[in-house]
């Protein structure tokens, strides 16, 4: 069993035309750049799930311990194959006592560890954090940072060390207002949000709301998924976050996770012991427009990859291409690869939400809707709607803030993550 792929990071400019801000933004640029068991409680909707049917499900919590290991296969499954949540990120807001607050997706049966964004360093209960219900707090003296909102909106001057300037030259310390928010690259966002790991009540999950399995669809995967011998192909187009822009492991800080597209590949190596090979042709900056360009879908011809992932749509909001724009690229994508290799099965994913102080969300939801009209006219061609799951992540008091990696577009680990557990839950049998 083995996992190989060919590197296809490319720095460049995102090329991201913010119409509403009259501004650029360069994507993934280095330099300057313009308790116990709870089987038996019910939710407030009165549903109660069989923990049989949770394949990750820990009946005894209370034994639970904190054993996560970046890049490992075992811990790319979605949260919700079982009742843990590993490391999801938090970004606390000043209050006007001083403190900081945020909150938790789902109320926390059990807190297992709240950590740094390095993943090594450990808070403590009392001094550093505290919990009431599905919020956490940061009481005075603590060493969990945070932000206000007007800070984070680039409305207020930032504390040592970050700056704001017109351009970004150090990314340690540099940021930028961009629109009604900051864009940077340094930890002023990763590095203050926490990364908290817990325990919660499965009966709290609308499974409306979460990716659902539809290998049905794609019967070529599937045998070779079942077979669980031989070698897959996958191969990606797409924008910065297709790139695996401010994953850690990009942008060469701890704790060094790696970006969705290779989680992915290696979680299917590890579960359905294939030999998987990958080639990552995502490009900071790209639209759907540029997906056209017979360069780009010939490579991926000749790459003839078994599964191709399909990532366009936050450029395209951002040069403001029309709905109807946005959907005849993307036919032209996918007629045009499935005309050449007939036998190819695409997943069209809708992206996580970019801000939306910056970005419009009802183009965005109509870009949506039409991947759903794309792939009803193919076979093998499914739509995974991250974005909408993505929002359901973001209910109950949180924000985008706690997921973004740069303010703007790209998710940070956590998100990376999201976007894994997704693709793997369209994919298998659950």
């Amino acid at each position: 069993m083995s996992f190989g792929r060919n590197k296809a990071w490319k720095a460049g400019s995102l090329g991201l035309v913010l119409a509403s801000a009259g501004l650029a933004l360069a994507a993934c640029e280095t330099t300057t750049v313009s308790s116990s068991s709870n089987a038996e409680i019910s939710s407030e909707n009165g549903q109660v799930f069989d923990p049989s049917d949770f394949p990750n499900y820990v009946e005894d919590i209370d034994s639970l311990e904190y054993d996560y290991e970046v890049n490992d296969p075992k811990v790319s499954d979605p949260f919700f194959y079982g009742n843990v949540i590993y490391n999801e990120t938090v970004m606390l807001r000043t209050q006007e006592d001083g403190t900081g607050l945020g909150h938790l997706r789902f109320t926390p049966t059990k807190i297992i560890s709240i950590r740094d964004f390095t993943l090594t360093t450990e808070y403590t209960e009392g001094s550093d954090y505290v919990i009431d219900g599905n919020a956490i707090s940061a009481p005075t003296g603590s060493r969990i940072g945070h932000w206000t909102n007007r800070q984070m909106w680039g409305e207020e001057d930032l504390p040592d060390p970050y700056v704001i300037k017109d351009t970004l030259s150090n990314r340690d310390t540099d940021c930028m207002r961009m629109g009604a928010t900051i864009y940077t690259e340094s930890p002023f966002y990763y590095g203050t949000q926490v990364y908290v790991t817990y325990a919660y009540d499965i009966n709290d999950l609308d499974l409306e709301s979460l990716p659902s399995s539809q290998i049905e669809k794609m019967p070529s995967l599937k045998v070779k998924l079942e077979a669980k011998a031989g070698t897959i192909k996958i191969a990606g187009i797409g924008d910065s976050v297709m790139e695996g822009c401010s994953s850690s492991v990009n942008f060469d800080h701890e704790p060094y996770q790696k970006p969705f597209f290779d989680l992915f590949g290696e979680a299917i190596a590890h579960k359905y012991g294939l030999e998987v090979t990958s080639e990552n042709m995502g490009v900071g900056g790209t639209t759907s427009a540029d997906g056209t360009q017979k360069s780009l879908l010939d490579k991926v011809v000749k790459y003839a990859p078994d599964l191709l992932l399909v990532h366009y749509g936050i450029n395209d909001l951002g040069g403001r291409t029309t709905p109807n724009g946005y959907m005849d690229n993307i036919l032209y994508i996918v007629t045009y690869l499935k005309e050449n290799l007939p036998d190819l099965e695409i997943i069209l994913m809708a992206p996580l939400s970019p801000n939306p102080r910056v970005y419009d969300q009802m183009w965005l939801e109509s870009y949506v809707n039409k991947l759903e009209d794309v792939a009803e006219s193919f076979t093998g061609v499914v739509v995974l709607d991250t974005y909408a799951y993505g929002n359901y992540l973001l209910e109950n008091g949180r924000d985008y803030y706690d997921m973004t990696g740069n303010g703007i577009n790209h998710p940070n680990d956590y998100g990376h993550r999201v976007y894994t557990g997704a693709l793997l839950a369209t994919i298998e049998n659950a």
